[in-house]
């Protein structure tokens, strides 16, 4: 780690610690915590410190990437001071709309950091911080689990464990990213590893999918069913310089695999999908048969509310333009003050002005991860992040999915191959 200097050293250390933090954070939270100012908060205030006097003691260059990031972090405070003046919020509404802020800064300040040391940032480092974050977040669920401890996935029902994660979308987003860089890392490079090292990454991989099997999600189950699928036919039937013993290898360990798993948890296999089969046809009943709203778990029903209560502001040329406010929406309108579709929300509590912000970032990422032969992992796990943000939520305003969004694009900086202007 000499060759990086030490602050390349704290960078990885702040943020591979981060899904402990969460796992302590939750743990506080779920023990009845009344404070105000969360673990978390203090962590991401602490994080974003340390990027802001990095970034700024590194010496800041001009460049598109420059630009877009400045023009994205003043904007977005304007919006944030505009608002605050014109609804006359209180200081504890304005400290929450900052803390929502300050998680989409993260999304842009680590591929910033690293867009300023990309010389000496290596890719092989950002693999082993991923690793790292995925060890730790599996560590974080299982470890709880086998000591009987933490909460299930849905407060009024068996299915699915959580355990100190405070919210079950998020950490099922945070799987399916750990997921996708465990088992592309894993047989991205099998036949060049030691055994014991294609071991221990296939240990993990299978934690990974374990662990979204615990959540109970029905994002994950399918994600984590259809990423495994993908994988070992790919490595066994695909093109490529796979040698033969390890694709009869893969294919025979994965059929033993399947058959062990059948055979030594199969009661536990029914009971979870028992209870979430039970839940699932509740709301079945509950909802009519609505298919659509089953699927997105109601979101359909709060998108039409929630536009309702955003079209017929008192000042609708303030709202269309600047927002109301996450804060001011929910307490305001409750539950319909948050659909958990990103997009929509971005367009609810920072008007048009977030939505032009958030969309200019999205497509800047895009466009650079679909340059003709640049397209890799972290392009992939890119468009799983928009798509999972666009219909569950949960990517833009959630501090455990904006840093994970960080270090994907952060990698997406990494894979050019020529310079950003």
């Amino acid at each position: 780690m000499k060759k990086y200097g030490w602050n390349i050293f704290l960078f990885v250390i702040l943020f591979a610690i981060f899904p402990m933090v969460d796992v302590l954070n939750g743990y506080i939270l779920s023990a009845g915590s009344d404070s105000n100012l969360s673990i978390g908060v203090l962590y991401r205030l602490v994080c974003v410190t340390f990027l802001v006097a990095s970034i700024t003691m590194y010496g800041i260059k001009k460049s598109k990437f420059t630009l877009l990031v400045s023009c994205f972090v003043l904007l977005f405070l304007m919006c944030l001071i505009v608002q605050a003046i014109f609804y006359q919020n209180a200081i504890s509404t304005i400290f929450a709309d900052f803390s929502v802020i300050i998680k989409l800064f993260l999304w842009l300040l680590i591929p910033y950091y690293v867009y300023q040391r990309k010389a000496v940032f290596s890719q092989n480092l950002l693999e082993k911080l991923l690793l790292i974050i995925s060890i730790l977040f599996t560590l974080g669920l299982l470890g709880p689990y086998l000591l009987g401890m933490g909460n299930q996935t849905y407060d009024t029902s068996d299915a699915g464990f959580k355990g100190f994660f405070f919210a079950s979308n998020d950490a099922t987003l945070a799987f399916i990213v750990c997921m996708t860089y465990t088992g592309w890392f894993l047989f991205r490079d099998f036949t060049k590893r030691k055994i014991s090292a294609n071991l221990g990454l296939i240990t993990l991989l299978l934690g990974n999918a374990f662990s979204l099997f615990l959540l109970g999600m029905k994002t994950g189950l399918l994600f984590a069913a259809a990423w495994l699928v993908f994988l070992i036919t790919k490595h066994v039937f695909g093109r490529g310089k796979n040698r033969f013993l390890s694709r009869l290898g893969i294919g025979i360990g994965f059929f033993i695999g399947l058959i062990s798993i059948l055979l030594v948890g199969m009661q536990f296999i029914l009971t979870t999908l028992s209870g979430l089969f039970i839940r699932i046809t509740y709301f079945y009943n509950l909802y009519n048969g609505d298919l659509i709203r089953l699927l997105t778990s109601s979101r359909s029903v709060y998108l039409l509310e929630g536009w309702q209560t955003y079209i017929h502001a008192p000042a609708p040329l303030f709202t269309i333009i600047f927002g109301q406010g996450f804060e001011y929406r929910l307490l305001q309108f409750g539950r319909l003050g948050l659909v958990e579709m990103d997009f929509f929300d971005s367009l609810y509590g920072w008007g048009i002005l977030g939505v032009l912000l958030i969309t200019s970032v999205c497509l800047y990422f895009l466009v650079l991860s679909l340059q003709k032969g640049r397209f890799s992992i972290y392009s992939f796990t890119f468009l799983i992040l928009l798509i999972y943000g666009f219909f569950a939520g949960h990517v833009m305003f959630s501090a455990l999915s904006t840093t994970l969004l960080g270090l994907t694009c952060s990698g997406i900086i990494l894979q050019e191959r020529r310079k950003i202007n």
